[in-house]
This record gives C-alpha cells, sequence and structure tokens, in this order.
C-alpha cells in the first residue's frame, strides 16, 4: 500500500535525536499539515515522539474559514488522541504588527506565527517545531526568491533545519501527500486565499509554474540541484565571514578600515548583511547602498549610517531627518507602508484616497509595485505587466491618514 512506502519513507526522513521526546507540530488543517500528523501518530510507538500540537488563527481571513480550520484540526486531534492546542490573535493584531515592522499583512502573519510556535515549543518543553513545508513550497520559494533577487541564504530556500524548527516533508511532493491523503480516509482544509493572484507566491503557484511544466521538462531538478550548489557556496562564506567578527563600542558596531578593505568585494558586502542583522535593522536597506558602502562611499538611509574614518569602518542606528535618505522597497499587497521619511499607501481604488487624502500624487499601477525615493523624492515606481489593479500614494510619514 501507498500510505506504508509513505510512512517508511517519513520515517527515514526523522532524525533518531528526535526519538523519545517531546515534539510540536504546527497543524493548520491543510493536506500539508494534516498528512504531517497522521504519520508522526503512526509512528509514534516506533519513535517514542510525544506530540503536541499547536494551530493559530490569525483573523485575518472570514470567521467562519479561520474558526473552522481550527475546529477541524481540533477535531482530528481527539480522534487521533493528540493534545491540541489553539492560539487566536486579537482582532487587528496582524494589521497592527504590519504597521509596526513596516511589512505586509502576510509577513506579520508568519512572525506571530512563527513567534507562537517557539513560545508553545519552549512551554512544552520539545526540542523540535515540526511544520509541513514540502518539495513543491521548496521550489515555488527557490523561483520567487530568485525572481525578488534574492541573495545569500535566503537565495538557497527553505531549510530543512533551523534553529528549533524542523521540516519532514521537503523530499515529498503535493502529488504523494494527496495520494497519501486519500488511501487514509482523512479530509484537509484549503485556504481561500491559495487562490487569489494578488499574492506574489500564488500567482507563482498558479500561473508560472504550470508554464514550466508544460514548457520546460526537468525544470525541479534543476533548480533544486542549483540551490544544493549554492548552499555549499554558502557554508563557505559563512566561515569566511565568522573570521572577521564585528567589535562593539557601544554605540556602532566596526571594523579595521584596512582589513575591511583589503577582503573581497562580495566578502565585504556580506560582513555589512551581518552586521545589519546583527543590530536588527528594521529597515530593508539596498543591496546597491551597501555596494557602494563597500566600494567606499559613507551611506545614511532607512535609520542606518554607514561611515569610515581613518582606521575603521562603523555601522549604527541614527536618527533619520528625512534628508539624503534612500528608500528601495516592494510592495505586493494593499494596505499602510510606514517607512522613516515616507508612508506609502496601497488602495483598490482611487475613491479610497481622495475622501482622505490630503496631498501627495496618486498613481494606479498592478501590484506588485517597486517604489523607489532618493533624498526624500520619489524617483521611481515599477509596476508589474499583469498584476492587480491598484492605486498608490506616498505622503510623508508624518502626515495624519
Amino acid at each position: 500500500m501507498f500510505f506504508e512506502e509513505f510512512e517508511n519513507k517519513f520515517f527515514d526522513n526523522l532524525p533518531p535525536q528526535f526519538f523519545g521526546k517531546d515534539i510540536a507540530l504546527a497543524v493548520s488543517g491543510g493536506a500539508d499539515s494534516v498528512s504531517m500528523l497522521l504519520a508522526m501518530c503512526s509512528l509514534r510507538e516506533k519513535t517514542g515522539m510525544e506530540l503536541h500540537v499547536l494551530t493559530v488563527n490569525h483573523l485575518i481571513r472570514k470567521k467562519e474559514e479561520s474558526e473552522g480550520d481550527c475546529e477541524f484540526v481540533f477535531e482530528l486531534c481527539k480522534k487521533l488522541d493528540v493534545e491540541c492546542s489553539i492560539v487566536n490573535a486579537r482582532m487587528g493584531e496582524i494589521a497592527s504588527l504590519a504597521d509596526n515592522r513596516n511589512k505586509g499583512v502576510e509577513e506579520a502573519a508568519r512572525f506571530f506565527r512563527y513567534e507562537a510556535f517557539e513560545n508553545f515549543s519552549k512551554e512544552k518543553g520539545c526540542v523540535a517545531v515540526f511544520l509541513a513545508h514540502n518539495k513543491n513550497d521548496q521550489e515555488e520559494t527557490l523561483l520567487q526568491r530568485f525572481l525578488q533577487g534574492s541573495y545569500q541564504s535566503s537565495a538557497c530556500g527553505i531549510p530543512r533545519q533551523r534553529g528549533v524548527f524542523f521540516r519532514p516533508l521537503l523530499n515529498f511532493s503535493r502529488e504523494e501527500i494527496i495520494k497519501y491523503l486519500n488511501e487514509k480516509k482523512v479530509s484537509y482544509r484549503t485556504d481561500s486565499t491559495n487562490s487569489d493572484l494578488s499574492y506574489f507566491r500564488n500567482r507563482i503557484r498558479n500561473v508560472l509554474v504550470p508554464v514550466l511544466n508544460e514548457n520546460f521538462s526537468g525544470w525541479q531538478s534543476a533548480v533544486n540541484h542549483g540551490m544544493q550548489k549554492k548552499r555549499i557556496d554558502e557554508d563557505f562564506f559563512e566561515m569566511l565571514v565568522s573570521e572577521h567578527p564585528w567589535k562593539n563600542d557601544g554605540t556602532s558596531l566596526y571594523l579595521d578600515k584596512n582589513e575591511f578593505m583589503s577582503l573581497h568585494l562580495s566578502l565585504r558586502i556580506r560582513l555589512v548583511y551581518a552586521a545589519l542583522e546583527k543590530i536588527k535593522s528594521a529597515n530593508r536597506i539596498s543591496y546597491d547602498n551597501i555596494k557602494k558602502f563597500c566600494e567606499g562611499e559613507v551611506i545614511n538611509t532607512c535609520g542606518i549610517s554607514m561611515s569610515f574614518d581613518e582606521e575603521k569602518v562603523s555601522i549604527k542606528h541614527f536618527e533619520n531627518s528625512g534628508k539624503n535618505s534612500y528608500l528601495f522597497a516592494i510592495i505586493e499587497e494593499l494596505g499602510d507602508f510606514d517607512f522613516n521619511f515616507v508612508k506609502v499607501l496601497v488602495r483598490k481604488s482611487k475613491d479610497e484616497f481622495e475622501k482622505q487624502l490630503s496631498s501627495g500624487k496618486i498613481i494606479s499601477v498592478k501590484l506588485p509595485v517597486t517604489i523607489e525615493f532618493w533624498e526624500n523624492e520619489l524617483k521611481g515606481v515599477s509596476s508589474a505587466d499583469d498584476g492587480k489593479e491598484a492605486f498608490v500614494c506616498c505622503v510623508s510619514a508624518n502626515e495624519r491618514f
């Protein structure tokens, strides 16, 4: 039977160090996480693992759908004799989080649930949190990161394990997962937003991937092989970066200028990314600005100062006055996006602006849209050719709207 092959393969993907330990399972009710839950339950006796399920309600979809997903997971766990907990976001919490993080709603929801998973695992004493990303997710992520021009480890796709998170389904295709559930005669939930083409990820899954499947046989193998090669390179670069640790003087991170400038440009760029991660830069600094700094140009942008003196290079936070500012942002959905010196408003219709907006030019676009500012002036708006129609207006960050 296929379900036996599936479970044997699943078992082979489990690290032995998890056997006999408490494991948290992130279950949304979708096919992937339900198949993971079923396989883990079938292998409980063989692995000795104690299972703890968590499902998250972000409250960003229709109430009946999001609550229905949680109820489905809870009832399934009851049948399988597995403990199930539910975390509910407060009404408007995800939108507020997106605003505070200067990110979109989708990213804020991801941040919320990952934080919930980590807290849950600590509370239950779990050694790992299992996530249900599959092989198709990996391929779609690699395409997305390529199209977004991602750099360093982010261009390598979804890691099998990072910190407390582990993904046992990365070697399983969506086709295998559905076949397994059909044989087990177990239903699953489908997120209605999966077909919404206003999301970049959905356009990759529902538009780009079918074209690749029809016209480029074997593209998946090529993409995955490329990822494996890049990961080897990234391991090497991470080793080199660790050999040049940033020092902290209490106000900034710094390195010896001669040491920094003697390194290859690629390594200098990676060191700057490492510094920005270390100081927890809230805003995205463009690759172009990082490259300019590494070539010797002083950069003050998005609340970050990158400078040189005779002896050292320094990176630190600073209060952005709005002058000499640079912003590069890719916006994929409707909403308000606050940056240090500008607020970018994205609306479904022009009428939504005209009733409330006191200043700013309204621009017709198709999402995703790329916004570029320099010295507090809008320099460019690049719109998708076939995305979802929307309207954009950029106003002062201090303006009430």
